[in-house]
């Protein structure tokens, strides 16, 4: 007698089918985002005001010496 058929695993759909929500739920991210832009995000805890650029002032170095 044989033993029964054993019926196919279904788990790869599972997987394809976390993918594809996650997939849609970036894409959804990404589109809302791209649509609501922003000038800057401050740092936690950052005692500097909001305004204030965080990128070093090169104006107040000398330049390099000529060759």
């Amino acid at each position: 007698m044989n033993p029964p058929a054993a019926k196919p695993s279904r788990l790869w759909l599972w997987f394809v089918a976390a993918f594809a929500i996650q997939a849609a739920a970036w894409t959804t991210w990404f589109v809302i985002a791209s649509q609501h832009k922003v000038q800057e995000v401050p740092l936690a805890g950052s005692t500097q005001p909001a305004a204030v650029s965080r990128q070093p002032d090169n104006r107040s170095t000398p330049p390099p010496p000529a060759r």
